[in-house]
């Protein structure tokens, strides 16, 4: 019987648009008072794309993350989209375009898409662990990338305020991946809940309808039951106990700095295991999670031998989460 392969983290990267606008210059065009954003969410700025296409996003950031993980193949690219993700059907081969540009080959690889919004990544992330665990392929590519800000529109001052754009990618490996290392476990939970509604405006714009204080409730009831749930799952799986004080750090969806802090005191834990950058970033949708995980790397808070928690939650609604031992 073949023997069961390991998935690891091996390589990450990010593309984050030049042009940055503050939550005070977005205050002005919406009527709002200076303060109201941050109070609320604790944004103070986003990056925002302007003439940067979502497939640039997308392309950016597969570059960076399959150079910083030295291979020459990738065999799998799980493609996650925001709404925004109109032109989502050309980001496949134009990432193997990329790809070859840089001496990657792609020629094989096989390709999935979807995995939408704030709790898409994870979901993401699952998919190519499984397309590399079951199968002979040995790498795989996640990239979510968002232009969420393009749903700026004074006709929902509330949600405007939240976007930014991004992107992230992550790749994965079962090449040389040592035992009880790398994605451990996967959980996640849904609702029949809605508190989400993108639709358009009487002149054709986009923006989102969000009842934010569902949402919150959602969260603060869901996600920590759900962290202390996976994790004594996957205690029980892999024969360790792996409590909340052995989680080196977490990085969560980054929607709202108010919301992730709720968690955090629901946890008792401390606010340095909890990475945040949605106060300089805004919420990236489905990029903020490999957004966070590249900048925890280069911050060199991803060490080895530590464990880490990932958490998506949002549209659905749906919430999960992966272990990881780095």
């Amino acid at each position: 019987m073949q023997k069961s392969k390991n998935v690891r983290i091996i390589g990450s990267g990010i593309h984050l648009p030049n042009m940055v606008r503050t939550s005070n210059e977005l205050e002005d065009v919406l009527n709002l008072e200076h303060g109201w954003t941050e109070k609320r969410t604790g944004i103070k700025t986003r990056r925002v794309s302007g003439d940067c296409s979502l497939i640039d996003l997308y392309v950016n950031a597969s570059v960076e993350a399959v150079r910083n993980a030295s291979r020459r193949s990738v065999d799998h690219i799980t493609i996650c989209q925001d709404y925004s993700g109109r032109e989502v059907g050309r980001v496949f081969g134009s990432v193997c375009d990329a790809m070859s540009n840089i001496g990657v080959e792609t020629k094989n690889a096989s390709f999935a898409m979807g995995f939408p919004h704030c709790a898409g990544y994870v979901s993401g992330l699952k998919n190519s662990f499984y397309e590399l665990k079951n199968t002979k392929k040995e790498n795989a590519l996640v990239v979510g990338a968002s232009k969420l800000f393009d749903c700026f529109n004074p006709v929902s001052p509330e949600t405007s305020v939240l976007w930014g754009d991004g992107a992230g990618a992550l790749v994965l490996s079962s090449q040389d991946a040592q035992e009880g290392l790398g994605l451990l476990y996967f959980k996640e939970i849904t609702s029949p809940e809605q508190y989400f509604e993108f639709t358009h405006s009487e002149d054709g714009h986009p923006y989102v309808k969000m009842d934010g204080k569902g949402v919150y409730k959602f969260v603060i009831r869901n996600v920590p039951n759900l962290i202390r749930a996976g994790l004594s799952e996957a205690s029980e799986e892999i024969g360790e106990d792996i409590g909340l004080d052995k989680i080196s750090l977490f990085l969560f969806h980054q929607a709202n700095k108010r919301m992730i802090q709720a968690v955090q005191e629901e946890l008792g834990l401390p606010q340095d295991r909890f990475l945040i950058n949605v106060d300089t970033l805004g919420n990236t949708g489905v990029a903020s999670i490999p957004i966070a995980y590249h900048q925890a790397r280069c911050d060199g808070r991803v060490r080895p031998g530590e464990y880490y928690v990932i958490c998506g939650f949002g549209v659905g609604m749906q919430a999960n989460m992966a272990l990881i031992k780095a």
